[in-house]
């Protein structure tokens, strides 16, 4: 631009035109993109005048339309709620599936009897209202994890354990003493008495109301709350 400059200072007026019009020329000749628009043509003052019109004009971007997002701290409320949620469906439905063969209803008849003969026992275990009837083994590792929470719940309510093969009645009484336990048991060395309600693992627990009926059952792994939980419902339930 300085050279044009120059050179229109050392031209006489009538020729300053001339010079800046070649100047233009070699310009649009080194970059074709820009000499529409530098030049001046309808087509490119058309195209600045769109870009002027649309900068001019402040539409508002996209950003600003996009529909608002929670909050961060909702969003993860509701991912947690919603784990949460999955976590207690599948383990509701991992207890129906293992405890779908134990009993329901009343309780078998021969168990019934079995605990009449110690009327001690049935009496301790029963006390008008509903209990715990507690299907356990000696040598099951998830008993003795769970121990400390049934033996919680015994010293509020009444239960009745069953030791599944586990050897005689001087076996069972001795494990049951070594380990400072005072449960009403009775022995089910053949594992008869266990077949009658259906368990075929260990821990099972069932929960029955004062009338004898099976209310509530779980397998496996159970927190002390989870025990009184059940019991509460079956005392409510019956």
């Amino acid at each position: 631009m300085w050279v044009v400059f120059d050179r229109c200072l050392a031209l006489p007026p009538a020729s300053h035109l001339r010079v800046i019009k070649e100047h233009r020329q070699r310009r649009a000749g080194a970059n074709p993109g820009a000499a529409t628009v530098a030049g001046g043509g309808a087509a490119g003052r058309g195209m600045l005048g769109a870009s002027a019109t649309i900068v001019s004009g402040r539409r508002t971007p996209m950003a600003e339309v996009e529909p608002a997002q929670p909050p961060p701290r909702r969003r993860r409320r509701w991912h947690w709620s919603l784990d949460v949620a999955l976590v207690i469906l599948v383990f509701v439905g991992l207890q129906a599936w293992f405890t779908r063969d134990v009993v329901r209803g009343p309780l078998p008849a021969p168990l019934v009897a079995a605990a009449e003969a110690d009327a001690g026992a049935w009496r301790t275990a029963h006390g008008g209202e509903g209990f715990v009837l507690y299907v356990w083994a000696t040598w099951c590792a998830m008993c003795k994890t769970i121990e400390g929470s049934v033996e919680a719940v015994a010293r509020d309510a009444p239960l009745l354990s069953v030791a599944m093969q586990s050897g005689g009645a001087p076996e069972v009484r001795a494990e049951l003493a070594r380990r400072g336990l005072r449960w009403p048991t009775l022995v089910d060395d053949d594992g008869r008495l266990s077949r009658l309600l259906g368990v075929d693992a260990v821990p099972t627990l069932i929960f029955v109301d004062r009338h004898g009926q099976v209310r509530s059952v779980t397998q496996g792994f159970t927190t002390e709350w989870g025990m009184r939980a059940r019991l509460w419902w079956a005392r409510r339930a019956g």
